[in-house]
């Protein structure tokens, strides 16, 4: 059983869909034991070194012939999917050129207006994929008293240091600060900036224990990605600030749906308007548990073994 993973992540990207194939090849193991899992990813080095880290082989081009091939990748051009006509298919999070070649769709944004019967379309939050390891923690009784601050696995816009500026005169919080591995963070700054803060800030530098650190918090300041779904699965409310124009359709639907708050694009964000948000829902317990049950009723964290049934169908 031979499956390509067609997949880009790095700093300019971020590192969400390398870690959402992961945790797909993962779930495959443990149904098929003579699983090979090829990684074709051409865009960044830093997501190369991921992979090479973690031992998965890498290939530049179609250079074997696969059972099946995921690809989880942004927009896709019409030659990203053409060369794999011949193959089982599924897109993930993709565009409108992926209904002529793919056999599934995966898009946890979108609803399924469309009952055509090809391709197969899985759309909802019923087909999140949320890691592994983070599923034992749902009804964690762990002392819940920080703040999360967490920008992805690459940070572009340096939205980390951005809101530490931003939030270091706020007195008597405490805050669990999360940098990524392909982050571009000067450490030096942000350790200024939180030597000379007014509440305490706790900085965990690609940490193991992501889940660990996740548990321990009642809010976070997030940027709109797959992180919101984890979030959510945890119950944890986000006050969402958004990379990557990728990241807005996700904002606006969390904002919809009463489980995170949208402040757009980090670019733009201000200060008055951050903290404003934040001590609202600091002083407002009865809204943020409202956030917390729709959050946990959005993401059942059964995501992944509906997809896992779903493409074994069509094996």
């Amino acid at each position: 059983m031979k499956i390509i993973f067609r997949v880009d992540g790095g700093f300019k990207i971020g590192m969400g869909h390398i870690i959402r194939c992961i945790s797909i090849y993962n779930a495959f193991k443990k149904r098929f034991n003579d699983l090979e899992a090829f990684f074709l990813i051409k865009k960044e080095a830093d997501g190369i070194s991921f992979l090479r880290k973690k031992h998965f082989k890498i290939i530049s081009h179609l250079s074997i012939k696969p059972n099946l091939v995921i690809l989880d990748i942004n927009n896709p051009k019409e030659e990203d999917l053409k060369i794999f006509k011949n193959y089982p298919l599924v897109c993930i999070d993709s565009n409108n050129l992926a209904e002529k070649y793919a056999d599934i769709l995966i898009d946890a944004n979108k609803e399924n207006k469309d009952t055509s019967s090809k391709p197969k379309r899985l759309y909802g939050s019923d087909y999140v994929v949320i890691r592994e390891e983070f599923l034992p923690y749902r009804e964690t009784k762990s002392k819940k008293d920080k703040i999360l601050i967490t920008f992805g696995g690459s940070d572009p816009l340096n939205l980390t240091e951005k809101v530490l500026l931003l939030l270091k005169d706020l007195e008597n919080l405490e805050f669990n600060v999360i940098i990524g591995p392909s982050a571009k963070v000067s450490i030096s700054n942000i350790e200024k900036i939180i030597k000379n803060a007014k509440s305490k800030f706790n900085l965990f530098f690609n940490p193991d224990n992501l889940v660990d650190i996740f548990s321990e918090t009642f809010l976070a300041i997030s940027s709109g990605g797959i992180t919101l779904y984890e979030l959510a699965y945890l119950g944890i409310p986000s006050i969402i600030i958004s990379q990557a124009k990728h990241q807005i359709a996700i904002a606006e639907k969390f904002e919809k749906l009463k489980v995170g708050i949208n402040l757009g694009m980090g670019d733009k964000v201000k200060k008055e308007k951050l903290i404003k948000v934040l001590l609202e829902l600091l002083e407002n317990p009865l809204r943020r548990n409202l956030m917390s049950k729709k959050a946990k009723d959005l993401v059942d964290g059964k995501g992944l073994e509906r997809i896992i049934n779903e493409i074994s169908a069509v094996l």
